[in-house]
């Protein structure tokens, strides 16, 4: 599943990216979710999380920071992470969790090529990541409302 959401991410173009800023930005509001909004926390909308659960969230934000980073650069940001320069073994040591050091990576990479509201698009495209990854426990209403910024933009749900 994980791969699945990595490639449709990675697919992404800059101006799609850019698309989601402006769609979560005017969204409406909405019944059970607002699209500004990042679905994560263990009882978020009354649904506790079991830990496998937030395990694969964990691991699915790293790798859509990552694939959203390449989709706007091309850069392959865990390449740069892995790097045996000194500046990546300085930053092994300030910082030794790899899933870490490629979220900053990412994030900065995002904000050098969109700007700083990029977030917002990010938000719309992470919590329709979560309907898919949490499918079978969330309410359709509620997964309506995650996925509303990828409807808005894409024309279409997220693969499943």
């Amino acid at each position: 599943m994980i791969s699945r959401l990595e490639a449709a991410v990675r697919g992404l173009t800059a101006a799609q990216v850019e698309e989601f800023t402006r769609a979560v930005r005017s969204a409406p509001t909405l019944p059970k979710w607002p699209a500004d909004e990042r679905y994560w926390y263990s009882g978020t909308a009354g649904l506790k999380l079991t830990r496998e659960e937030q395990i694969v969230l964990r691991h699915l934000w790293t790798r859509m920071l990552a694939s959203l980073a390449f989709a706007v650069s091309a850069e392959d940001v865990e390449a740069s992470v892995g790097r045996k320069t000194l500046v990546g073994r300085l930053d092994r040591l300030v910082e030794p969790r790899r899933r870490i050091r490629i979220e900053a990576r990412a994030g900065d990479v995002l904000e050098r090529a969109l700007g700083g509201e990029v977030w917002l698009g990010v938000v719309g495209i992470w919590n329709a990541l979560c309907t898919v990854a949490l499918r079978r426990r969330l309410d359709e209403p509620l997964r309506s409302d995650l996925a509303y910024a990828w409807r808005t933009v894409i024309g279409d749900d997220l693969v499943r």
